[in-house]
């Protein structure tokens, strides 16, 4: 998951099925890079909401909500419409603390990988680039995008699946991202997001004024191309779907992993 404001962890909602199906009784939210072994401290998780339009494919965004607030800076959020001739084939960076290939068991180490959109449909927008991809124990994730000085988180990760080579689901395959442009209302109801630190403005959440997220001077990136990526940085499998600096970034410690038709 990603902080969105000092109390507000923005995830998947299979994750939230996840928490909720365990109770939220020791669920903890932890900060950190996470590269020499498991996080230290840790907030206890107050409450969990899925999007009412959840219903284990559409709408996979949901929230949890600390019990105290968060030091980190939280991460800025995509609310500006993403329009797919302006988006594809631009490059997100990819971070979470899953496997870094499909029947790995090296789960708990941050990492991060980009990779380029492809494709829009629905509330989604679709993701691959040969040799390296989100993995299982990402869900709930960021899509990163750098615009305007800072990172924005633009997509929620949902789904990965086999692409070019459909037995090889991870680094060879692509995913899903739930876009945050589409939600950005029902984002509202749950966290004051895009506002800056020290900032005593009480206007309401996702206040347009400089904080949009939309970089109209951005080049596309060649849409023949494919980066070697190296690793993986996972979320739920579906076989056969169609064809960072994280500054701020906050993870949800724990493997929520789910297989939707």
């Amino acid at each position: 998951g990603t902080l969105i404001d000092e109390f507000t962890v923005l995830t998947a909602a299979h994750c939230v099925d996840y928490v909720e199906s365990t109770g939220l009784a020791g669920v903890e939210f932890y900060t950190g890079p996470g590269d020499t072994g498991p996080l230290t401290g840790g907030i206890t998780v107050a409450d969990a909401a899925s999007h009412p339009d959840w219903n284990g494919t559409t709408a996979d965004i949901g929230v949890m909500v600390l019990d105290e607030p968060c030091a980190e800076e939280p991460m800025f959020v995509q609310v500006a419409e993403m329009v797919p001739d302006e988006w594809e084939n631009r490059r997100v960076t990819l971070v979470g603390y899953g496997v870094t290939e499909d029947e790995a068991d090296d789960a708990g180490i941050k990492m991060e990988t980009e990779v380029r959109i492809y494709a829009f449909d629905s509330d989604v927008f679709f993701h691959y680039t040969a040799g390296t991809n989100a993995c299982f124990g990402d869900s709930g994730g960021p899509a990163l995008y750098e615009q305007e000085g800072r990172w924005w988180a633009v997509g929620v990760l949902s789904t990965v699946f086999g692409h070019a080579q459909e037995d090889q689901v991870c680094v060879g395959g692509g995913g899903y991202q739930i876009r945050t442009d589409l939600y950005a209302d029902w984002l509202a109801g749950w966290a004051d997001y895009n506002v800056e630190t020290g900032d005593d403005d009480d206007s309401a959440a996702g206040d347009d004024d400089d904080t949009s997220g939309d970089d109209d001077d951005v080049t596309d990136d060649d849409a023949d191309s494919e980066d070697d990526g190296e690793g993986g940085c996972a979320c739920s499998a579906q076989p056969g779907a169609p064809g960072a600096a994280a500054i701020g970034l906050a993870m949800i410690v724990f493997a929520a992993v789910t297989r939707r038709g």
